[in-house]
């Protein structure tokens, strides 16, 4: 459910660019959700989950399992 009403924020972003003749932003082209929507969750977890569970292991020390 999050993560849909994120990409909706996401999409109305591009419908904006779209709407001014710009350039559509990554991930903001409603156009592209079959393709860009799986991309776009994979990405949220490789450069935003997993370096703050890796920064909370790294202060915490007994989350170290949830890095491993």
């Amino acid at each position: 459910e999050w993560a849909k009403r994120i990409a909706d924020e996401f999409y109305n972003q591009g419908d904006v660019e779209l709407k001014l003749r710009y350039t559509v932003s990554p991930f903001m082209d409603r156009r592209k959700h079959k393709v860009d929507f799986p991309k776009g969750q994979v990405s949220f977890m490789n450069y935003i989950v997993i370096p703050l569970f890796e920064a909370g292991a790294e202060f915490l020390p007994d989350l170290e399992f949830t890095v491993n």
